[in-house]
């Protein structure tokens, strides 16, 4: 049994593990960065403590906002950057 690896880059971190079969590039830290900066410009930095990794075949996005319409701003950010693949919106709104 093979153990995927998992993508994370979070606000607070720098450490990447990869697994480059799911991006459309072969630069997986850009490829993250590329989304952190597009969801904190399309939802005005709305997203708090906001992670992106890959985790059973899906893309998990996580942290928290303030309404729903920032969550789908996020989401369709992502999915602007990385196609149509499998993700999971984990954002809360408070």
């Amino acid at each position: 049994m093979s153990v995927l690896p998992q993508y994370r880059l979070s606000a607070n971190s720098e450490n990447l593990v990869s697994n480059p079969t799911t991006c459309k590039t072969t630069d997986i830290s850009e490829l993250i960065r590329q989304i952190f900066c597009t969801i904190k410009q399309e939802t005005n930095l709305g997203v708090q403590e906001m992670s992106i990794f890959f985790e059973n075949g899906k893309w998990v996005l996580t942290g928290y906002c303030n309404t729903f319409y920032t969550k789908q701003l996020a989401q369709e950010a992502v999915l602007r950057i990385i196609g149509d693949v499998d993700l999971i919106n984990r954002i809360y709104v408070a």
